[in-house]
Protein backbone atom coordinates (compact mmCIF):
# COMPACT_ATOMS: atom_id res chain seq x y z
CA UNK A 1 0.00 0.00 0.00
CA UNK A 2 2.56 2.83 0.82
CA UNK A 3 4.40 1.55 -2.49
CA UNK A 4 1.30 2.47 -4.19
CA UNK A 5 0.96 6.38 -2.74
CA UNK A 6 4.18 6.91 -3.10
CA UNK A 7 4.17 6.03 -6.65
CA UNK A 8 1.07 7.96 -6.93
CA UNK A 9 2.74 11.00 -5.00
CA UNK A 10 5.81 10.55 -7.44
CA UNK A 11 3.15 11.28 -10.16
CA UNK A 12 1.47 13.83 -9.13
CA UNK A 13 4.61 15.90 -8.23
CA UNK A 14 5.56 15.02 -11.81
CA UNK A 15 2.54 16.03 -13.47
CA UNK A 16 2.80 19.55 -11.19
CA UNK A 17 6.48 20.20 -12.62
CA UNK A 18 5.82 19.27 -15.86
CA UNK A 19 2.40 22.22 -15.67
CA UNK A 20 5.13 24.69 -14.08
CA UNK A 21 7.49 24.31 -16.44
CA UNK A 22 5.22 24.94 -19.44
CA UNK A 23 4.13 28.00 -17.42
CA UNK A 24 7.70 29.39 -17.12
CA UNK A 25 9.04 28.65 -20.63
CA UNK A 26 10.43 31.87 -21.69
CA UNK A 27 8.77 32.77 -25.16
CA UNK A 28 10.75 32.89 -28.29
CA UNK A 29 12.19 36.45 -29.67
CA UNK A 30 9.66 35.81 -32.79
CA UNK A 31 6.49 34.79 -29.93
CA UNK A 32 7.46 38.55 -28.13
CA UNK A 33 7.25 40.34 -31.37
CA UNK A 34 4.29 39.16 -32.40
CA UNK A 35 3.05 39.86 -28.65
CA UNK A 36 4.39 43.63 -29.12
CA UNK A 37 2.71 43.70 -32.73
CA UNK A 38 -0.55 43.08 -30.99
CA UNK A 39 -0.27 45.26 -27.99
CA UNK A 40 1.70 48.53 -28.91
CA UNK A 41 -0.71 51.10 -28.95
CA UNK A 42 -0.84 54.46 -31.80
CA UNK A 43 1.44 56.99 -31.96
CA UNK A 44 0.13 60.55 -33.51
CA UNK A 45 1.41 63.33 -34.92
CA UNK A 46 2.16 67.16 -33.41
CA UNK A 47 2.07 70.40 -34.36
CA UNK A 48 5.90 71.79 -34.86
CA UNK A 49 7.41 75.19 -33.65
CA UNK A 50 9.70 74.22 -36.63
CA UNK A 51 8.21 76.09 -39.76
CA UNK A 52 6.98 73.21 -41.60
CA UNK A 53 3.14 73.65 -43.01
CA UNK A 54 1.93 69.92 -41.71
CA UNK A 55 1.83 68.14 -38.08
CA UNK A 56 5.19 65.72 -37.74
CA UNK A 57 5.95 62.22 -35.94
CA UNK A 58 8.62 62.91 -33.50
CA UNK A 59 11.28 60.14 -33.59
CA UNK A 60 10.96 60.55 -29.64
CA UNK A 61 7.31 59.50 -29.01
CA UNK A 62 7.88 56.58 -31.24
CA UNK A 63 11.01 55.29 -29.60
CA UNK A 64 9.23 55.91 -26.04
CA UNK A 65 6.23 53.41 -27.35
CA UNK A 66 8.73 50.92 -28.29
CA UNK A 67 11.28 51.23 -25.29
CA UNK A 68 8.51 50.65 -22.93
CA UNK A 69 7.55 47.01 -25.02
CA UNK A 70 11.12 46.37 -25.10
CA UNK A 71 10.91 46.50 -21.25
CA UNK A 72 7.48 44.32 -20.60
CA UNK A 73 9.24 41.67 -22.83
CA UNK A 74 12.42 41.93 -22.00
CA UNK A 75 13.84 42.23 -25.46
CA UNK A 76 16.95 44.03 -26.52
CA UNK A 77 17.99 46.03 -29.27
CA UNK A 78 21.03 46.88 -30.99
CA UNK A 79 21.50 49.59 -33.52
CA UNK A 80 23.82 48.94 -36.64
CA UNK A 81 24.85 50.95 -39.55
CA UNK A 82 25.06 49.76 -42.93
CA UNK A 83 26.42 52.96 -44.89
CA UNK A 84 25.82 56.86 -44.79
CA UNK A 85 26.59 59.59 -47.20
CA UNK A 86 26.79 63.81 -47.35
CA UNK A 87 26.58 65.75 -50.22
CA UNK A 88 25.46 69.14 -49.62
CA UNK A 89 22.96 69.88 -47.51
CA UNK A 90 21.34 66.18 -47.68
CA UNK A 91 22.57 63.32 -45.03
CA UNK A 92 21.14 59.59 -46.36
CA UNK A 93 21.89 56.51 -43.68
CA UNK A 94 20.95 53.02 -44.28
CA UNK A 95 20.73 51.30 -40.99
CA UNK A 96 19.56 48.26 -38.99
CA UNK A 97 18.84 46.80 -35.75
CA UNK A 98 19.48 42.94 -34.44
CA UNK A 99 16.75 42.23 -31.67
CA UNK A 100 18.24 39.90 -29.14
CA UNK A 101 15.77 37.76 -26.40
CA UNK A 102 16.71 38.75 -23.07
CA UNK A 103 15.53 35.31 -21.63
CA UNK A 104 17.53 33.26 -24.20
CA UNK A 105 20.60 35.69 -25.64
CA UNK A 106 21.12 33.32 -28.54
CA UNK A 107 17.81 33.72 -30.01
CA UNK A 108 18.02 37.08 -32.28
CA UNK A 109 16.86 38.31 -35.02
CA UNK A 110 18.66 40.89 -38.11
CA UNK A 111 16.45 44.07 -39.62
CA UNK A 112 18.14 45.57 -42.27
CA UNK A 113 18.31 48.00 -45.52
CA UNK A 114 16.03 50.80 -43.87
CA UNK A 115 16.74 54.27 -45.35
CA UNK A 116 16.66 57.69 -43.60
CA UNK A 117 17.46 61.46 -45.24
CA UNK A 118 18.30 64.20 -43.18
CA UNK A 119 18.31 67.61 -44.89
CA UNK A 120 20.17 70.62 -42.83
CA UNK A 121 22.76 73.25 -43.43
CA UNK A 122 24.97 72.51 -39.87
CA UNK A 123 25.91 69.31 -38.58
CA UNK A 124 22.35 68.44 -37.71
CA UNK A 125 21.82 66.37 -40.91
CA UNK A 126 23.18 63.19 -39.63
CA UNK A 127 21.02 62.73 -36.45
CA UNK A 128 17.98 64.12 -38.21
CA UNK A 129 18.53 61.24 -40.94
CA UNK A 130 19.08 58.11 -38.07
CA UNK A 131 16.08 59.41 -35.97
CA UNK A 132 13.99 59.29 -39.28
CA UNK A 133 15.32 55.44 -40.47
CA UNK A 134 15.08 54.12 -36.65
CA UNK A 135 11.33 55.73 -36.77
CA UNK A 136 10.14 54.31 -39.57
CA UNK A 137 11.82 51.11 -38.92
CA UNK A 138 9.93 50.50 -35.51
CA UNK A 139 6.87 51.94 -37.46
CA UNK A 140 7.40 49.30 -40.04
CA UNK A 141 8.56 46.49 -37.82
CA UNK A 142 5.83 46.32 -35.56
CA UNK A 143 2.62 47.44 -37.73
CA UNK A 144 2.05 50.65 -35.36
CA UNK A 145 -0.71 52.98 -36.09
CA UNK A 146 -0.37 56.78 -36.54
CA UNK A 147 -3.62 58.87 -35.47
CA UNK A 148 -4.49 59.65 -38.78
CA UNK A 149 -3.46 58.48 -42.34
CA UNK A 150 0.46 58.45 -42.54
CA UNK A 151 0.34 59.12 -46.12
CA UNK A 152 -2.02 62.33 -45.67
CA UNK A 153 0.47 63.92 -43.30
CA UNK A 154 -2.35 66.31 -42.00
CA UNK A 155 -0.61 69.23 -43.83
CA UNK A 156 -0.99 72.19 -45.83
CA UNK A 157 0.58 70.85 -49.64
CA UNK A 158 4.02 72.54 -50.28
CA UNK A 159 3.92 73.05 -53.82
CA UNK A 160 7.11 71.38 -55.68
CA UNK A 161 8.16 73.87 -58.14
CA UNK A 162 11.63 73.34 -58.90
CA UNK A 163 12.36 70.91 -61.62
CA UNK A 164 14.89 68.44 -60.30
CA UNK A 165 12.65 68.13 -56.94
CA UNK A 166 9.78 67.20 -59.34
CA UNK A 167 12.21 64.84 -60.36
CA UNK A 168 13.11 63.28 -57.06
CA UNK A 169 9.15 63.13 -55.96
CA UNK A 170 8.26 61.25 -59.49
CA UNK A 171 10.99 58.85 -58.92
CA UNK A 172 10.60 55.30 -57.97
CA UNK A 173 14.03 55.04 -56.87
CA UNK A 174 14.60 58.11 -55.16
CA UNK A 175 17.98 57.07 -53.48
CA UNK A 176 19.43 57.14 -56.79
CA UNK A 177 17.41 60.30 -58.64
CA UNK A 178 18.67 62.17 -55.72
CA UNK A 179 22.72 61.13 -56.51
CA UNK A 180 21.95 62.19 -60.31
CA UNK A 181 20.71 65.65 -59.05
CA UNK A 182 23.52 65.86 -56.57
CA UNK A 183 26.05 65.38 -59.44
CA UNK A 184 24.34 67.42 -62.34
CA UNK A 185 23.84 70.17 -60.00
CA UNK A 186 20.71 70.37 -59.78
CA UNK A 187 20.15 70.23 -55.81
CA UNK A 188 22.71 73.06 -54.27
CA UNK A 189 23.86 73.10 -50.51
CA UNK A 190 22.31 76.56 -49.22
CA UNK A 191 20.12 77.23 -52.69
CA UNK A 192 17.47 74.50 -53.22
CA UNK A 193 14.53 75.12 -50.96
CA UNK A 194 14.55 72.53 -47.76
CA UNK A 195 10.79 72.63 -47.77
CA UNK A 196 10.34 71.29 -50.74
CA UNK A 197 12.90 69.19 -50.81
CA UNK A 198 11.20 67.31 -47.39
CA UNK A 199 8.09 67.09 -49.31
CA UNK A 200 9.40 65.77 -52.68
CA UNK A 201 11.75 62.80 -50.30
CA UNK A 202 8.16 61.98 -47.86
CA UNK A 203 5.83 61.75 -51.73
CA UNK A 204 5.15 57.99 -52.48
Amino acid sequence: MYVIISILNIYEVYIIMTEKKKLFTPKTLLEKIYDIQCEIGSVEKMDTNGGVPYKVLAYNDVNKAVREMFKKHRVCAIPSTTSHEKTGNLTEVVVGITLYNVDNPSDSMEFNGFVGYGVDNSDKGIGKAYSYAYKYLFLKLFNMNIGKDEESEDKVEVSITDEPLVKIKQSKNKSSEIKNQLESGGIKDGVTDEKQLGAALQSS
